[in-house]
């Protein structure tokens, strides 16, 4: 058994810094799971369009559907759904405002499957319809 007082003196001589604590890292808190919450909102923020569901996202992260949601939650406060609606609808607001596409095209667009769902969630995420949004930006 050896023992090192610096991080240094244990990398020169071979061996290398435990995987659970990471104190080769420069950061004071080290949390593993942040980096899996990061990479599912990058992950929901560039492929917002697409139909995710909770399997999708943790066979993409590689962790259980359950845990996944309860991370994602402690997190951030959300659950990927609700993170992934938000994205949708501030997207949606964006068009909504360039004024080239109607609502349906845009529910669509932002990848809602039914305009129900689309009009449900931008009124829970907004206060408004997509109609009265518009005119009030006007």
């Amino acid at each position: 058994m050896e023992y090192f007082f610096h991080i240094e003196d244990a990398l020169c001589s071979n061996y290398r810094p435990c995987k659970r604590c990471r104190p080769d890292l420069l950061q004071a808190n080290y949390e593993p799971t942040q980096e899996v919450v990061d990479q599912v909102q990058q992950l929901l923020e560039s492929k917002y369009d697409q139909s995710w569901t909770l399997e999708k996202i943790s066979n993409h992260v590689g962790i259980s559907a359950c845990h996944l949601q309860r991370l994602f939650k402690n997190k951030t406060g959300l659950s990927p759904r609700q993170y992934l609606n938000q994205i949708r609808i501030q997207r949606a607001e964006q068009l909504l405002l360039n004024g080239e596409m109607n609502n349906v095209e845009i529910c669509y667009a932002v990848g809602f499957r039914e305009p129900n769902q689309f009009y449900a969630a931008f009124r829970k995420e907004t206060g408004s319809s997509p109609l009265n949004f518009k005119r009030s930006q006007y």
